[in-house]
């Protein structure tokens, strides 16, 4: 028997599954928010046909699959750990980007903050960190915006 380790952040869980053709997979569970209604993510297969393959749940209400790059680790929701030491980081694929909307309102602030500091700053004695201080008000100005409108 191979000695797979499964870590789960709070609200996730795996079941192993067996088959006599020697497949061996494990079925990721999650919170309602994540899942589909019966409760599952996906599926990441270890051994047989499809050996080192997710598969996302059908109405899983996030894009789950696997992770990779620097900020794996950081947004796996389910860690799968082989006997060789190789990790699997499974997670949301979408965690960490911002939404269109949040795209396009950081957009917003950043031309406000442009239009402020062309208006504030005369053509011929710009300072060498213009953009800098451009987008140091533009992150002030959305910071205050998530403070006023967002949740």
């Amino acid at each position: 028997m191979v000695k797979i380790e499964i870590t789960c952040k709070e609200g996730y869980a795996a079941k192993e599954y067996t088959r006599d053709d020697g497949t061996l997979a494990y079925f990721l569970k999650g919170p309602n928010a994540v899942s589909n209604d019966q409760g599952e993510v996906g599926r990441y297969d270890i051994r047989g046909k499809f050996a080192g393959k997710f598969k996302t749940a059908v109405g899983s209400r996030k894009r789950f699959g696997v992770l990779d790059g620097n900020k794996a680790k950081e947004y796996a929701k389910i860690t799968i750990t082989t006997p060789d030491g190789v990790h699997i980081f499974i997670g949301d694929l979408d965690e960490g980007q911002m939404s269109v909307q949040e795209r396009i309102t950081l957009g917003m602030c950043l031309n406000n903050a442009t239009e402020l500091m062309a208006a504030t700053v005369s053509p011929d004695n710009q300072p060498q960190n213009m953009v800098k201080n451009i987008f140091d008000l533009t992150d002030e100005l959305y910071a205050e915006y998530n403070n006023r409108y967002m949740d």
